[in-house]
């Protein structure tokens, strides 16, 4: 009896300080967002080869006015006129945004900071509820996959972006048109936010509006239709460039998951399901957040791809904010879902930090000083930085001339257990990849090792290659 009594005076206390709960709730979070930004920008591989990979096209566009991917130029067929991997409107962003801001990698990252932030307080217009706002903040600035998103130059700002916005049109009832703009966007970023727009084009099916279909399709058309024409430019490079990409990103059996892989995702998602079949409105947004999941929940389990968890954390938040806000105010459990999902997000973020390398600045001096002493007769040579200590860090410090290092990439090795295996490319130097399973692959037989340079505490070894001629596609 003593204990009921006391579980009620608990509910009932949180349920009249809901508010103030969920302001504090949403100050750490926030605070969390920012922190971890400016603190954690740098802990992981400053420039990843996927960032790299993404930022060629959009420094060359900027700066060289050609949309080509130069750092690929080497192995990927018509990089250097052409690039046809990737579909382009993030890249095309980011390129617009350098022109105005200016190009590095720190303003690149801000571009995603940015882009997660405004994708935040879009996904916070679902609610109506002043204390469901604050949750859904709260939970989105605290969500690990958001968090490390933020800090990283991917196709994800964007696409996320778009998929919030989506959301929002969608809450508002906007117009066929918009919808059909937001459907051609997803079209235009990256195949994992075609579920976006395969939901997006199903509510607009079932309106049963021929004269809206219509609209819909038309203002689909003209989004994607300068794509269309650049793909014309050249089909048989376009055709050769996503050949290489699709069998690089070919889905893997679902026998080889792995448990931790299902654990970040699939509770988060029968969670929304759940919560999305209780609705009692039945709401174009809800047919959109139902099928926009499943779509998306089969994509990432296709792709087994850590990355892709990020685009299921959208529907999921806006399925807590909906079913929340159509509780009664006196309903128990209104309060303690938000703290339940943040709790969650919590664990999978110390789970995360847990793997985080730190690197040593005494280390991190030594290597940058080699690589500046060296420049001049390194310069058209590969460097191979090897160690225990994950190395790419050191271009986060100023005033060491690290403007003449174009792109550093993390390269897995079975050869080198527990250790990071970073490709630095100095001006004109050429990259190579060591992916045994892509035809676009050049092995490290082919490149001839000319020297080495280690450490006076054994963290690092720098292995200096000759670069060979580039194989024929």
């Amino acid at each position: 009896m003593i204990l009921l009594t006391s579980t009620t005076r608990v509910v009932n206390w949180l349920r009249h300080h809901s508010f103030p709960i969920a302001l504090l709730s949403f100050g750490l979070s926030v605070s969390l967002y920012v922190i971890h930004f400016l603190k954690f920008r740098f802990s992981f591989p400053l420039i990843t080869p996927d960032e790299a990979s993404f930022l060629s096209p959009a420094y060359d566009l900027a700066h060289k006015g050609v949309f080509s991917t130069s750092i690929h130029s080497q192995f990927l067929p018509g990089a250097a006129q052409y690039t046809y991997w990737m579909p382009p409107l993030f890249m095309l962003v980011l390129a617009g945004y350098s022109q105005i801001i200016g190009f590095s990698f720190l303003k690149a990252k801000l571009f995603a900071f940015v882009c997660f932030l405004v994708a935040g307080l879009l996904l916070s217009r679902v609610a109506k509820n002043k204390s469901t706002k604050l949750w859904t903040l709260s939970l989105w600035f605290c969500c690990p996959f958001v968090l490390m998103a933020s800090t990283t130059i991917r196709m994800e700002s964007v696409g996320i972006l778009v998929t919030c916005l989506t959301i929002y049109c969608l809450r508002k009832e906007c117009s066929a048109i918009i919808l059909g703009v937001l459907t051609g966007s997803t079209i235009l970023i990256h195949p994992i936010f075609l579920a976006c727009g395969a939901a997006i084009s199903l509510v607009v099916l079932l309106r049963k509006d021929w004269r809206q279909l219509a609209l819909f399709g038309l203002a689909v058309l003209v989004i994607i239709s300068p794509y269309l024409w650049y793909i014309s430019q050249d089909i048989s490079v376009f055709g050769e460039q996503m050949q290489l990409q699709f069998h690089r990103k070919a889905s893997k059996p679902l026998v080889t998951i792995e448990t931790s892989y299902l654990i970040q995702f699939v509770p988060i998602s029968l969670l929304a399901f759940w919560l999305l079949f209780r609705l009692k409105a039945r709401s174009e947004l809800r047919t959109f957040l139902i099928f926009g999941l499943l779509f998306v929940d089969i994509l990432v389990l296709k792709s087994q791809e850590f990355n892709y968890h990020l685009n299921v954390v959208p529907y999921v938040i806006a399925s807590l904010a909906l079913y929340v806000d159509e509780q009664p105010a006196r309903q128990w459990f209104r309060f303690p879902l938000f703290p339940a999902v943040m709790g969650f997000f919590l664990l999978l973020l110390v789970q995360k930090g847990a793997k985080l390398r730190f690197v040593n600045d005494d280390v991190i001096y030594e290597l940058v000083n080699v690589l500046n002493q060296n420049h001049t007769s390194w310069k058209n040579k590969s460097i191979f930085v090897t160690g225990s200590t994950d190395l790419s860090g050191f271009l986060l410090l100023q005033g060491q001339r690290v403007e003449r290092i174009n792109a550093v990439y993390r390269l897995p090795d079975s050869r080198w257990p527990d250790t990071y295996n970073c490709v630095v490319e100095l001006t004109n130097a050429r990259i190579p990849e060591d992916h045994t399973d892509n035809p676009s692959a050049l092995f490290w037989s082919r490149w001839k090792k000319s020297s080495s340079y280690h450490s006076k505490d054994g963290q690092f070894t720098l292995s200096i290659y000759e670069s060979p001629e580039a194989p024929s596609p």
